[in-house]
């Protein structure tokens, strides 16, 4: 078992795969039961019932980092013990229970603390450093993993705020450190109404406390709603309202907009699914969006900016209204998307190739991956996505140099190597939206067959079984567009 664990760790060094590791973010944390210093036994994450969220911390008595982070932890904990559990597991089995309860006399730490080196937590989220945090939520749901110390209180005091929020009805994943608590009005129920000229929907004046408030303006003689983000900023400004729309019925939004295609975007979307979204450049453009079947609850409209850098950037949002079904509807001035419901990529100059018995690494990456072998330093590659991918939101990042490109332009991607960088592959990782934590589908470079033979000879070393290739039959659509 050591020997395959530093196998597998070499080769997630060698192969740069971690960084599309399902980590575990978004998952439901397992039933787990921890026996804690004290004696008393835990079940997680079943003791987030009587919390908001639990703060589950992996550290050992032996590490600096961890020591010099506790006084920040303990004092947090403090400020919020009433919302936030904080469960501290040693990752070492040879922290007894006696080392361990002398450690918490000594640092005058008051939450809970056990060893955790005989479940499979540390393993499961791929601890290969400490201290390591975890976020468990309410809904028993891993919203935030991050490695290392964290470098103050504030930190810690952001998750927990974050965490501790009244109400959020679904989990929030936070690949980063959340935002902080943001101070604002947003315009009032008639004043929303009147500068969108809105039917059908009812405003609210509330704010969510972590995002910035939406203001109203006037812009080439019309009066428009739009984002209150400082320049420089990454965040997000939202109005939440609420609807009742039965099937047939359709929404309608005047917007205009020039932002960094891909990365800052407006949407309006109910809490669990996206109804409109559009980045890039927009010209008082109209999108409808046709309800498929009743719903009545709440709505979001929302513009976030996930890349802050100096361009100059405009939203505006002009016009929201709901038409019943046979009204007449503002038509849509987008350009139809062609249908599709498959997924695939296409390269002009590299060879799409298969690996046998190698499912569990691939798996690791995505459960679409795409593996192409070139004979050069650059690939040229194009893609066809399926209608459920919104192109002006999904984008592609390069592991090569963390390049981001908007789905909806492709182009020449530079491929790493053993030789040149020391990576054996380079991964792109397609994400449907610039917020998702996890890649909708990876597409795996290879430099050439020395760098796929070094590949299969990691792979077959790591699994205990022979990996092997072979060229992709020719099954799939020969080019996007075919």
């Amino acid at each position: 078992m050591i020997r395959k664990t530093i196998l597998l760790l070499a080769l997630l060094t060698l192969c740069l795969f971690a960084s599309a590791c399902a980590d575990g973010l978004g998952d439901p944390f397992p039933e787990t039961t921890v026996t804690l210093i004290n004696g008393e036994t835990l079940s997680l994450p079943a003791l987030a019932e009587g919390k908001q969220c639990i703060l589950l911390h992996f550290w050992a008595t032996w590490c600096p980092p961890c020591e010099q982070e506790f006084p920040l932890l303990q004092s947090a904990y403090e400020a919020f013990s009433d919302t936030v559990e904080v469960v501290a597991l040693s990752v070492d089995p040879a922290d007894t229970d006696e080392k361990l309860i002398h450690y918490a006399d000594t640092h005058n730490l008051s939450f809970s603390i056990g060893n955790g080196a005989a479940t499979d937590l540390a393993e499961r989220y791929q601890v290969t450093g400490i201290p390591t945090t975890l976020i468990i939520d309410r809904y028993g749901t891993v919203c935030y993993i991050a490695s290392g110390r964290m470098p103050d209180e504030e930190s810690f005091l952001r998750l927990m705020d974050y965490y501790s929020q009244e109400p959020y009805p679904v989990s929030l994943l936070s690949p980063d450190l959340p935002p902080e608590r943001i101070d604002g009005t947003n315009p009032s129920p008639d004043q929303l109404t009147e500068t969108l000229e809105a039917e059908g929907l009812i405003f609210s004046d509330s704010l969510f406390p972590f995002a910035y408030p939406m203001t109203c303006d006037e812009t080439e003689s019309r009066t428009v709603l739009t984002p209150s983000i400082p320049d420089g900023i990454e965040g997000e400004s939202r109005i939440e309202m609420t609807v009742d729309a039965h099937a047939g019925d359709s929404l309608a939004m005047t917007f205009s907009m020039h932002t960094l295609p891909s990365l800052n975007v407006i949407r309006l979307s109910t809490q669990e699914k996206t109804l409109l979204a559009f980045s890039g450049d927009h010209a008082w453009d109209t999108a409808v969006y046709t309800f498929s079947e009743d719903y009545a609850g709440p709505l979001i409209l929302s513009f976030t900016r996930f890349s802050a850098g100096d361009q100059e950037e405009t939203t505006f949002v002009d016009s929201l209204a709901l038409y019943p079904a046979g009204a007449s509807v503002p038509l849509s001035t987008l350009a139809p998307r062609a249908a599709a419901d498959v997924l695939a990529f296409a390269s002009p100059d590299a060879d799409r190739i298969v690996l046998h018995g190698a499912d569990a690494f691939l798996g690791s990456l995505s459960d679409k991956v795409t593996i192409f072998l070139a004979q050069e330093n650059e690939v040229h590659l194009t893609a066809l996505l399926p209608d459920s991918i919104n192109p002006e939101t999904a984008l592609f990042v390069s592991t090569f140099d963390n390049n981001t490109t908007p789905a909806a332009s492709m182009g020449v991607y530079s491929v790493d190597s053993a030789e040149s960088t020391g990576y054996l592959v380079t991964l792109l990782n397609l994400y449907t939206d610039a917020s998702d934590v996890k890649p909708h589908a990876v597409v795996l470079l290879l430099r050439d067959e020395h760098n796929l033979s070094l590949l299969l000879q990691n792979l077959s070393a790591a699994y205990g079984n022979e990996v092997t290739w072979e060229k992709a039959p020719d099954t799939s659509p020969a080019s996007p567009g075919a």
